[in-house]
């Protein structure tokens, strides 16, 4: 008996071994092992390009950013719309039902002044500080714009 439980484990090490021969044995009518080349490069927007096309596209162009409005297209804005062109204010000051809302950057300040229009708060005033923009919101605005 002791020589039967050597073969007890027979078919396990049998089925190990030809999972294993399986593995590095070529499929039948292949000439050699497969190779892969890319072919084609997805470009986003839904266009496929093949290698000889990908290769004279060059960078991907940017997303032209949008012209930063004027400051008389400002006015009337709330505070969403200046956050979502200027980002967030580098200082909010309240004063007596007004805010003030300032951007800096490129050597000009921007002060955009919101006050209440029936229950909320608007861009009523804008104004310039500093640099070749001072007295001109319109010269600051691509400065401080962000989107």
């Amino acid at each position: 008996m002791p020589r039967l439980y050597y073969f007890r484990n027979l078919p396990l090490g049998a089925l190990a071994l030809l999972a294993l021969a399986a593995c590095s044995a070529e499929p039948s009518g292949s000439a050699g092992p497969v190779t892969s080349t890319p072919s084609a490069a997805y470009e986003g927007g839904g266009t496929l390009r093949t290698n000889t096309e990908t290769a004279s596209l060059g960078a991907a162009p940017s997303r032209a950013r949008p012209a930063p409005p004027k400051a008389a297209e400002i006015i009337g804005w709330q505070g969403d719309d200046l956050h979502r062109v200027f980002g967030p204010a580098a200082l909010i000051r309240r004063d007596l039902g007004a805010e003030v809302w300032q951007y800096q950057a490129g050597g000009c300040v921007l002060f955009a002044f919101l006050y209440r229009d029936g229950g909320v708060a608007k861009v009523k005033h804008l104004e310039a500080r500093g640099g070749d923009a001072a007295g001109d919101p319109d010269r600051c605005i691509p400065n401080v714009a962000v989107n």
